[in-house]
């Protein structure tokens, strides 16, 4: 499973996380980043065109029909931060393995005053020690489902397979998008039984009043490996290149 894959997954996590009647309850954005410091920035340097990629979701956008005028967020929201990888295994292995960390981190606003019945005043209602409490069960939500649910599937639409959450299988099916699929037990096995093992042990933070929104909340980073086929690519100096003049 690549990281863009663990990305999808996790956003799908976050827009079907259960509705609760205490809204900050439940989680309203995820959002892949490079650092902390681009969460600072206007709609989070998102665009139009983030609605069909897997590195953002905004429940208060798709409520405005993911209108192209107004790329609106809102809290408690999940942030996905790439850390360095390790290539093992060497060149000469054909078939190497890529681990990479990649960080979690759930955050509500921590400000003293804020208009009355908004969002951010209900998390602002929550001490310090209460949102660090409650964005620590969101990562863990996050991180034990995408483990336990997390399956390669061929469907009668893609029958060269992808890695979808067992419940967006049901659901899809359900709706008539589509109408079979297939589990591959061994690749999903197999991705679980390293994602564990990788994972037996992972790290957790907290955060304190950071950015221009003073958030706060809980960082959990876990590792993700994939297999690295060997290239088929060879370099090759027999084609002439345009952009050369020999004298």
């Amino acid at each position: 499973m690549t990281k863009n894959d663990i990305f999808r997954l996790l956003s799908l996590l976050v827009k079907g996380h259960a509705f609760n009647e205490d809204k900050h309850k439940q989680l309203q954005t995820f959002c892949v980043v490079r650092s902390q410091s681009e969460i600072n920035g206007e709609s989070l340097g998102r665009n139009v065109a983030d609605r069909f990629k897997p590195y953002f979701y905004s429940r208060k956008w798709e409520a405005m029909g993911f209108s192209s005028d107004s790329i609106d967020y809102d809290f408690p929201a999940v942030f996905a931060i790439e850390l360095p990888g390790t290539l093992e295994g060497g060149p000469d292995n054909n078939r190497a393995t890529f681990c990479e960390s990649i960080q979690l981190a759930c955050v509500y606003p921590n400000l003293e005053h804020y208009e009355e019945n908004t969002l951010a005043a209900r998390c602002a209602q929550l001490s310090v020690q209460e949102i660090e409490q409650q964005t620590v069960q969101h990562l863990l939500y996050l991180f034990q489902n995408v483990g336990k649910y997390a399956a390669f599937a061929v469907t009668d639409k893609d029958v060269s397979g992808s890695w979808y959450l067992q419940q967006e299988l049901d659901a899809l099916l359900a709706q008539g998008d589509i109408l079979t699929y297939t589990v591959n037990a061994g690749k999903t096995n197999a991705w679980r039984k390293r994602f564990m093992g990788n994972n037996l042990s992972v790290s957790v933070d907290y955060i304190d009043d950071f950015t221009a929104h003073k958030l706060c909340g809980a960082a959990l980073a876990f590792t993700n490996c994939e297999t690295i086929c060997a290239s088929s690519d060879e370099p090759a100096f027999d084609a002439v290149n345009c952009c050369v003049q020999n004298v």
